[in-house]
């Protein structure tokens, strides 16, 4: 891997990073709550850029994520019960924003991100696409597919663009896709039933655009098509969980920093633009993660701020904070298992 590639692929981690905590800190600071640290990294302190107003911008040791230190939020760090900018004094819809605003970030992200690719750098690959090998037995073999079918669209309408068959197959979860085919001059419409596979969903086959047209889609288009494509990396990114949960996928199977890196410098060296959507699917995943109710993570946060409305009382912050840090250990602990096996892979 090139160095340069290398370097721009851990940038574009950085910038995932900040964006999310860049959310949660513009809303806790909109919220009137003071923020005393805006880290990039955790554990010591590696260097530190200034401080501005009343907050510590630093980058820490371990490069895992990053943390913006809310005054109050900690019951360890001082701050007075009665003090009116600490996050305990603020209502609930104060708190759930400013912990929602980190991953609805990265969301942001994405759709901007996508946004550009598809609106100012995207080849479009047009249509007709035509079909250059069916793996024996697969559910397209089944249905009736052959080799040099031309695939026009579904019963929903054409395909606008080459990567549109597989976004058809994974939004299908599994439920059959009647395919307009067009084979010797004659169209047909061949229903095939996707099959799951590692998470997601394949027919068995390979295919190829027989035309291409280089030009970008649009401001209007380009929108619409990132809108798409996040609500599809939303639907990937839950599969795939899924897929963990239930045994489908192995840990093995899921990358960590190391890996992510690795696949972004890869990505960076084939083609610069094509890095914008590998990065946007990054936030995706980033911010749907982070919305997993788990402790540690904004969604576990967000969980203890419902349980504490519904029940009109709030949680002992202490308790909280022990169950959190609990939940970050474990959690520092998978990153690193993962990270082992991204090393001998």
């Amino acid at each position: 891997m090139a160095i340069a590639s290398i370097v721009l692929a851990i940038l574009a981690v950085g910038v995932l990073i900040i964006f999310h905590e860049a959310g949660h800190y513009f809303a806790a600071k909109w919220s009137g709550m003071r923020v005393s640290r805006f880290s990039i990294g955790f554990g010591p302190v590696i260097y530190k850029t200034g401080t501005r107003g009343e907050t510590e911008f630093v980058v820490s040791l371990i490069p895992f994520g990053g943390y913006v230190a809310i005054d109050g939020m900690n019951p360890e760090d001082g701050t007075p019960h009665d003090d009116p900018a600490g996050y305990h004094a603020k209502p609930f819809f104060a708190k759930f924003g400013t912990i929602l605003a980190g991953p609805v970030a990265n969301y942001i992200l994405a759709f901007l991100l996508f946004f550009g690719f598809f609106a100012f750098f995207y080849v479009e690959q047009m249509p007709p696409i035509r079909v250059t090998d069916i793996k024996a037995e697969s559910a397209a073999a089944q249905a009736g597919l052959e080799e040099g079918d031309i695939l026009i669209g579904t019963q929903d309408g054409p395909f606008e663009a080459f990567d549109d068959v597989r976004a058809v197959i994974q939004a299908s979860e599994g439920e059959p896709i009647a395919f307009s085919v067009r084979r010797e001059g004659e169209t047909q419409m061949i229903q095939v039933q996707p099959e799951p596979v590692g998470g997601g969903y394949l027919i068995g086959i390979h295919y190829e655009g027989i035309e291409t047209r280089s030009r970008p889609l649009g401001v209007v288009k380009g929108a619409s098509v990132a809108a798409q494509k996040v609500v599809l990396a939303t639907k990937n990114a839950f599969m795939g969980l899924a897929g963990l949960v239930t045994g489908q996928v192995g840990l093995g199977a899921v990358d960590g920093p190391i890996g992510i890196v690795k696949q972004l410098s890869d990505t960076a060296q084939r083609s610069a633009p094509g890095t914008l959507v590998m990065v946007a699917g990054l936030s995706v995943a980033l911010g749907f993660f982070n919305l997993l109710p788990l402790p540690a993570l904004d969604g576990g946060r967000l969980m203890f701020l419902l349980f504490a409305a519904v029940r009109r009382k709030p949680i002992e912050q202490r308790l909280e904070s022990y169950i959190h840090v609990a939940g970050f250990l474990l959690l520092l602990g998978l990153i690193l298992v993962v990270s082992v096996g991204d090393v001998f892979e």
